[in-house]
């Protein structure tokens, strides 16, 4: 079985596990069989199943929780470990859900853990596994997991076994830093398969999936967070979305050859009559995928430029090979459209040197980079993008737009970016994702990182020099509650908001907007709590004291699990020490975080 069909089937496996067992089982286990190292093989928040989590897998790329039969135990992140306390009935991570205690369901070595529209499968290491987990702490190795993922490709200056940023980036599914993405990149394999016959063009989305006599339909899939889906165009090209990732192919009538990491798979199917229209069946000896014909597929023949949507709007899109003509096709509409009365567009020209560095500020500066709106990227190129054309997707249930920024001296140099309408701000677009094209991603950011950072720097001056605010204060408990302190600020009327699930203030108006900047709070017995993971942190340097709230708080800056932190701790009196973190965010002085600091009441 292809590799694509065994991800649909551990992802159908433990998603549907995950949703069917929840709220089932009995209570008061018996704590020493429980007790062990587990993997965690499945999460689902707020009833979405975690595709990133979903498409590492296959890669022995994990997270792991250890329960120790004192009732102590933590959970692992790439070597972060945070505490957690349970007994025969709960699970209490401290640092997701503070003193909530989540019930769970122990079966066979797999443990269940579910609450609201939230759950995480863990299922027990063997033997085998155990051994690696303990040679390596369970920290991943992020240029391994890249070289598995994606292999040794052909035709790439940059590659993702370059920086460590940028393969922690392509492990995670997100845009990689050579002149096209990993996935266009495996498209060097696939055969030509122009000459057809192609009969069978068009849009198909997955209807059911069948394995060992059970039987999935679309709503289940949907339901459990999965998509799948497959654009055969007329020239023997297409591609297909699952599980959040972009996957290139070639076909003709009857079988299809997929890009998939550094090689290729070719499956077969057949085709019935379905109402009047094609009904594709992709199966083997253990599983069997039906997809629906939706719509006609790009007659044009027009070489698409990729874009990410659904499931993976949340990360950068993948370039593909541009046309010569600026074309491009989303899948959903297929040729460029004259621009609407009153929607803006321009020529979309800029110099080199603004394009290189608009990439480097999207994709390593800007935090929350899918905040980005329509008018703060005209403000960051200085003009208007090319209109390319306006549609509403189905799929999303938004209205979308797409623009091209060129360099004005070399036409296929250009950043392609989708834009989609904010649902609670009507008129308001901000970036759904966004590809380059022409130049090397890698080359553009050891050029100008540092000049962007500076410049970013000085911009969030600047609006925080004539910001309005508004009253902040939030109550931060030791983990059992017998201690707490309450902290007050002003921060920007607009723009920010509190996680108070992370405990953390974040620089967007949506409390879980990706990348964004975040200010997180944090209480222990002693400061010496916070040292407890110290010899992980990579990159470690002090930074000079800072009077927080009328406090001293010791400084420092440090990596950890892929990011960047800067960090303020101080043992208040005998029973509370208290941790200020930031990541994705520069504490300059005059900077929208250095005036929250300043403005700071800690009691």
């Amino acid at each position: 079985m292809d590799v694509m069909k065994k991800r649909l089937s551990r992802a159908v496996t433990f998603v549907l596990l995950c949703l069917l067992t929840a709220g089932c089982g009995k209570s008061g286990y018996d704590m020493k069989e429980v007790a062990g190292a587990y993997k965690i093989i499945n999460l689902v928040e707020d009833g979405e199943a975690s595709e990133e989590l979903i498409a590492l897998l296959p890669y022995g790329a994990y997270m792991y929780v250890e329960l120790k039969e004192d009732g102590t135990g933590f959970m692992n992140n790439n070597g972060e470990k945070s505490d957690l306390k349970w007994d025969g009935k709960t699970i209490n991570f401290l640092d997701d859900t503070g003193s909530e205690a989540v019930n769970y369901i122990y079966s066979e070595d797999v443990i269940t853990a579910s609450y609201d529209d939230n759950s995480m499968v863990l299922q027990r290491l063997n033997d085998e596994e155990l051994s690696e987990y303990n040679k390596t702490g369970g920290v991943i190795d992020i240029e391994a997991l890249a070289a598995k993922m994606y292999g040794d490709l052909p035709g790439t200056e940059d590659s993702a076994s370059g920086d460590a940023g940028s393969t922690e980036d392509a492990a995670l599914g997100t845009d990689t830093d050579g002149d096209a993405s990993a996935q266009s990149d495996r498209s060097f394999f696939l055969p030509d398969m122009a000459a057809g016959p192609h009969n069978n063009a068009g849009y198909y989305e997955i209807n059911e999936y069948l394995e060992n006599g059970e039987s999935y339909s679309k709503d289940d899939l949907t339901n459990a967070g999965i998509s799948f889906d497959m654009m055969l165009n007329g020239d023997g090209t297409g591609y297909a979305h699952f599980l959040g990732e972009r996957y290139d192919l070639s076909w003709l009538d009857g079988t299809i050859v997929v890009a998939v990491d550094s090689d290729v798979q070719e499956l077969t199917y057949t085709v019935a009559d379905n109402n009047g229209r094609n009904q594709i069946t992709i199966a083997d000896d253990i599983s069997t995928m039906i997809f629906d014909y939706k719509k006609e597929a790009d007659v044009t023949g027009a070489a698409e430029v990729a874009y990410a949507d659904g499931a993976g709007s949340d990360q950068a899109g993948e370039v593909q090979e541009n046309s010569g003509d600026g074309s491009s096709n989303s899948g959903e509409a297929t040729a460029k459209t004259e621009k609407p009365a009153g929607v803006p567009g321009g020529d979309g020209l800029v110099s080199e040197e603004r394009l290189q560095k608009c990439y480097v500020w999207l994709s390593d500066v800007k935090a929350s980079e899918f905040e980005t709106t329509y008018e703060e990227m005209v403000d960051y190129m200085g003009v208007d993008g090319e209109f390319e054309m306006e549609e509403y997707s189905d799929h999303m249930q938004q209205n979308k737009r797409y623009y091209f920024w060129r360099s004005n001296e070399n036409d296929y140099d250009f950043i392609y970016v989708n834009f989609g309408e904010d649902k609670n701000n009507p008129g308001v677009y901000k970036i759904t994702g966004y590809n380059s094209n022409g130049f090397s991603t890698n080359d553009a950011k050891e050029k100008y990182l540092d000049e962007v950072k500076a410049e970013e720097v000085e911009r969030n001056k600047a609006a925080a020099a004539n910001m309005k605010t508004k009253s902040f204060s939030t109550t931060i408990y030791s983990w059992d509650k017998e201690e707490n302190v309450v902290i007050t600020a002003e921060i920007p009327e607009t723009g920010w908001t509190y996680n108070e699930n992370n405990k953390e203030l974040v620089e967007s108006d949506d409390p879980s907007a990706w990348h964004a900047g975040t200010i997180g709070f944090k209480l222990e017995d002693d400061v010496a709590d916070f040292d407890r993971y110290k010899d992980k942190f990579e990159d470690y340097r002090e930074l000079d004291d800072r009077v927080i709230g009328g406090i001293t708080m010791k400084g420092r800056t440090y990596k950890s699990v892929g990011y960047e932190w800067t960090q303020y701790i101080a043992q208040i009196d005998d029973k509370r020490a208290l941790s200020i973190s930031m990541k994705f965010l520069n504490v300059a002085e005059g900077t929208a975080a250095d005036r929250i600091l300043n403005s700071m009441s800690i009691k």
